[in-house]
């Protein structure tokens, strides 16, 4: 029942902080409101951060309080401020698949439980909008390449995209 905030990589603490512009505005973000105010911050891609944004969320969290760039006295977290990071990898950095991911230090990783989110079956079903006969397909393929461990990614994109093209009358061939 909270807001949801989603953003996607941070190259830069102001891109989690916000920052104050040439005319003496603040510009707000996802992770601003949703720590003063409270809701769900979804940190997409967090493998994927640059590393001061990273430890700048790290001491938010850790310590309660942040400091954004529109005031000079800290801000206390929320009490239904919650944080969900998203990655491709564990945090111990880029691998022969995810090769511009970066390693999380333990500070980082010590802030989260990790759980390993695998495919929506039923999600890819929807995707697939009726086009059994591909969903069958690519879940083979998914099969295939994790059995083989053929450093491939087999995502539900290609459900979506396959049965999509089918629909648009592309041949199967």
């Amino acid at each position: 029942q909270l807001p949801f905030y989603l953003t996607s990589t941070i190259n830069d603490t102001h891109e989690l902080l916000g920052f104050v512009d040439g005319h003496g505005k603040y510009h707000s973000t996802a992770f601003r409101n949703a720590y003063e105010h409270g809701g769900v911050w979804c940190a997409d891609e967090i493998d994927a951060w640059a590393a001061d944004a990273l430890l700048a969320a790290n001491s938010a969290l850790a310590n309660g309080i942040c400091t954004f760039p529109d005031r000079p006295e800290p801000i206390t977290r929320h009490a239904d401020f919650r944080m969900i990071a998203t990655a491709n990898t564990f945090g111990a950095g880029a691998d022969r698949m995810y090769v511009g991911r970066n390693e999380l230090d333990a500070a980082s990783l010590d802030r989260f439980a990790t759980l390993n989110v695998d495919y929506d079956l039923e999600l890819e079903r929807m995707f697939a909008n009726g086009a059994d006969h591909w969903l069958d397909h690519v879940w083979n393929v998914r099969r295939i390449v994790t059995d083989k461990k053929i450093r491939h990614v087999v995502s539900s994109r290609a459900i979506g995209n396959g049965a999509t093209a089918l629909a648009a009358g592309l041949d199967w061939d």
